[in-house]
């Protein structure tokens, strides 16, 4: 990497013609050269950026409570009230300029907050300094600004307040670029993975942001000094180190929470001091072509829910293509218009080829088949009548319709008792979602919806005939980790079929039902752990799986039986 090397040092010399023309004596050049050799080479020396992939060497403090991974650091202190924090030593003759690369998993507050130490004048054992300059992260009230804060003789001063606010809505996960030049301070911050730095604050002025007094280079150049010195460069160099050594200053990260599940949710991508993270080359981004009606298809819809639980829509990306979910949006026709919904505010949030994704409003009941990292909740959200309605599937930029869906409470399975809390899964993307025959009851197997997944109801099946498989057809169910349960598995041409599965005894008893006029998945399975309705074992012999479908459409009945031996 390239540094920018500033030199303590009057202007004309950078000019080397004007350096040599300077009238001076041999002597004084020599010392200004080395000067400048010295100056260069400490300030190369103080520049550093800290990733943390060679973990925390350069560091002191409570360094067993941070977590260096996956080229982060991450917070891992104790679950109860803490403070964590992080030193590292910095040359006051260095470029100041500091970043720091934050990403806080809640919203800070007064109690639970970051500090980004810019110097602190005192060692590790007696941190906090009385001494310091440090930007803060977390307020009272549910809004936080980055805040620049002086420390003297213990007592904290506000400077100023950064422009942007953090909160529960928009996160806390930021840059912060600090820069000192020319006796103002400045504070810069960008988004988290991003370059698009913005000001922060007003400049400042603060000539001395160090918290000792130090000679400048000037003073140690007057005649005086120069006359005691010039005949011995040897002591000239060891007095400069000496001074150098004598420098007690620091930076680092100052984390206190009093809430305990805090406790792992800091993480740093880096941190450097005296060198800037450099922007890297625009990039030219290929975006993936806006989704047309054969690319995006309606999955699954939730309509009717108990009180106080969440409806939600699911879709599913039938193409080869990603789809980016900021161009697609939920339409209810609205007199001669269409209100829209967005699915996304996010440039991010994308969906793969041949995944499925959920949007609701709120969190979904853990009673279904939850397939969590593809449900999102969107800005907004339709209101969907409890009983039929008419939803549709749209592009965002120009409302060009891709599907229709039309939904009703009697599309389900004419024998469930209760249609509330049951989605609606579609048999098949090759037939339109407007058909009522291509929508079908959730499974009971899968607690009746599977958002973000499979659905239990999909079936591109080609056999004709039902097949059922029992392995392994003998248990010895004695909790040996061998052979102590059996899976019953089931492939059907059709949806909609309702299953009683028993198992007799070898004397023809009824010794539990695992089923009982249940609606099924046509592609399924469950597991059989050997036990009778009562929880106990079953007994030593020959047991027999009886299996009955009946679909009440078509008014097909099949009947299969399979030997189960318990050893």
């Amino acid at each position: 990497m390239e540094f920018v090397r500033y030199y303590k040092c009057p202007k004309q010399i950078l000019d080397t013609k004007d350096f040599y023309n300077l009238q001076i004596n041999k002597n004084m050049k020599k010392k200004i050269l080395l000067t400048v050799i010295l100056l260069s080479t400490l300030t190369l020396k103080a520049q550093w950026i800290d990733n943390f992939t060679q973990g925390l060497n350069n560091w002191t403090g409570t360094k067993e409570w941070f977590c260096p991974t996956d080229s982060l650091l991450r917070s891992c202190g104790e679950e109860q009230s803490s403070t964590l924090f992080l030193l590292r030593q910095i040359d006051i003759n260095a470029i100041h300029q500091w970043e720091f690369a934050v990403s806080l998993l809640f919203n800070p507050s007064s109690t639970n907050y970051l500090k980004m130490y810019l110097i602190a004048s005192d060692t590790s054992e007696n941190f906090p300094s009385k001494d310091a300059l440090y930007v803060r992260l977390g307020e009272t009230g549910g809004k936080n600004h980055l805040q620049l804060y002086r420390t003297k003789d213990s007592k904290d001063s506000l400077i100023a307040s950064g422009k942007t606010v953090y909160s529960s809505s928009n996160g806390s996960s930021f840059k912060l670029r600090v820069t000192h030049f020319d006796g103002y301070l400045r504070m810069y911050s960008a988004a988290w993975g991003k370059y698009d730095w913005k000001e922060e604050i007003d400049s400042v002025y603060m000539d001395d942001i160090t918290n000792e007094t130090n000679e400048t280079d000037e003073t140690n150049e007057t005649d005086e000094t120069n006359e005691t010195n010039e005949t011995d460069e040897t002591n000239e160099t060891d007095e400069t180190n000496e001074t150098n050594e004598t420098v007690n200053n620091y930076c680092g990260l100052y984390l206190k929470y009093a809430t305990a599940t805090r406790h792992d949710k800091y993480t740093f991508d880096y941190v450097s001091y005296g060198v800037s993270i450099p922007d890297p080359e625009p990039v030219i981004e290929i975006l993936p072509p806006l989704p047309d009606t054969n690319s995006v298809k309606f999955s699954e819809i939730l309509f009717d829910v108990p009180s106080g639980e969440s409806k939600f829509i699911e879709i599913y990306n039938f193409s080869d293509s990603v789809i980016m979910l900021r161009d697609l949006s939920f339409a209810i026709e609205n007199k001669n218009d269409y209100k829209l919904y967005p699915l996304s505010n996010n440039d991010y949030d994308m969906l793969e080829p041949h995944v499925y994704a959920a949007f609701a409003p709120n969190t979904l009941s853990s009673q279904y088949t939850l397939c969590t990292e593809n449900i999102f909740q969107p800005p907004t959200f339709p209101t969907l009548n409890a009983s039929e309605g008419t939803i549709f599937l749209c592009r965002t930029i120009d409302t060009v319709i891709l599907e229709t869906l039309y939904y009703n409470k009697n599309f389900h399975h004419i024998l469930l008792p209760q249609t509330k809390g049951v989605s609606l899964e579609r048999i098949s993307f090759e037939v339109p979602a407007t058909i009522a025959e291509n929508w079908h009851s959730a499974s009971s197997v899968c607690g009746y919806a599977t958002p973000g997944c499979r659905n239990s109801q999909e079936n591109n099946n080609k056999e004709t005939e039902a097949v059922f498989s029992v392995q392994p057809e003998f248990i010895t169910p004695n909790n040996d980790g061998i052979n102590d349960y059996t899976e019953i598995s089931w492939n059907l041409p059709l949806n909609g079929y309702v299953a009683t599965i028993k198992i007799f005894d070898e004397y023809g008893r009824d010794v539990i039902t695992l089923k009982k006029a249940e609606i099924i998945a046509p592609n399924d399975k469950l597991i059989y752990h050997g036990k009778d309705s009562n929880g106990n074992t079953l007994r030593t012999g020959i047991h027999i799986l009886f299996i009955e479908l009946i679909h009440p459409e078509t008014g097909k009945k099949k009947r299969f039986r399979q030997a189960l031996v318990v050893k």
